[in-house]
């Protein structure tokens, strides 16, 4: 059974709160949902910005994804930013890990 629950910023695993008050100083965040599904969890955090980030239970970052702006590319490895800068010219908009 999937269970949404709203939580505070500071309930995010530290490695998430890190990564975002890194990365992402200048986003407001609007909302936080621990996610219970079975024996896995995750944290869905949006901003005011329509840009999203889901975090693994552990607080490392599964997907980005950004409406206005790029996904920081030090977040992003070397070979990906060189294939998308070739191709396509345009900022990195969704990231998602392995």
């Amino acid at each position: 059974a999937d269970n949404k629950e709203p939580i505070k910023f500071n309930q995010l695993p530290q490695s998430a709160q890190q990564l975002v008050q890194k990365y992402f100083s200048g986003e407001k965040v609007v909302m936080v949902v621990k996610e219970k599904d079975w024996l896995d969890v995750s944290y869905d955090l949006q901003f005011q910005s329509g840009g999203k980030i889901e975090f693994a239970k552990n607080g490392v970052w599964k997907e980005i994804r950004m409406r206005n702006g790029a996904v920081p590319s030090s977040l992003i490895s070397s070979e990906i930013k060189d294939f998308v800068k070739k191709h396509y010219r345009k900022p990195v908009q969704y990231a998602e890990s392995t």
